[in-house]
């Protein structure tokens, strides 16, 4: 992914540092992506292999004004990130708990900003994330990388009730080699 990125002309890599994620070695990169015509993205891309069999991905990113606005809401979610070794197996009881939980954070009213929990079993992660932004989209993958997409957040815009581009990406990728 770096070097494909090094070698694209619409992005510019900003940092590329070792880090970590769930007290395990990671790296991370931030870079501008000019590839959507007329918008400067600003990402911030985030990576670890665990077990030697699976890397795990978080991406934000944001428009370029805006993405100071973000960093601090960004980073305290990034750092939320954990690892369950002792993934669950989804039974149907399990699905049904699941789905009940997620029902009654929907009827809760937004009082003022709190955090939400979002806990994938499948993938024995969780990741906590502010009321103001929306999780969606999870479960897709994408077979020609063999990545899963896990879960992507949008950050919504409370005072015109919009979404807006910064938007943060969970993905894991099941790796065939340990080369």
């Amino acid at each position: 992914s770096l070097a494909a990125y090094q070698n694209s002309s619409d992005i510019q890599i900003l940092e590329s540092v070792p880090t970590t994620i769930a007290s395990q070695p990671a790296h991370r990169i931030v870079y501008t992506d000019e590839s959507v015509e007329g918008i400067k993205l600003k990402k911030i891309q985030t990576w670890m292999i665990a077990n030697s069999s699976r890397a795990y991905v978080i991406t934000f990113s944001g428009e370029e004004s805006k993405y100071l606005d973000y960093l601090p809401e960004v980073q305290s979610i990034i750092s939320s990130f954990s690892i369950n070794n002792n993934k669950t197996v989804l039974t149907p009881s399990l699905l049904n708990e699941l789905g009940q939980t997620r029902q009654q954070q929907l009827q809760q009213p937004l009082k003022q900003e709190r955090n939400l929990t979002f806990d994938d079993p499948r993938y024995g992660i969780k990741i906590q994330y502010p009321s103001s932004w929306t999780k969606i989209q999870p479960g897709q993958s994408s077979p020609l990388d063999n990545v899963d997409v896990v879960a992507a957040f949008v950050h919504l815009d409370v005072q015109q009730n919009v979404s807006s581009l910064s938007r943060i990406g969970i993905g894991v990728q099941q790796l065939i080699s340990q080369n």
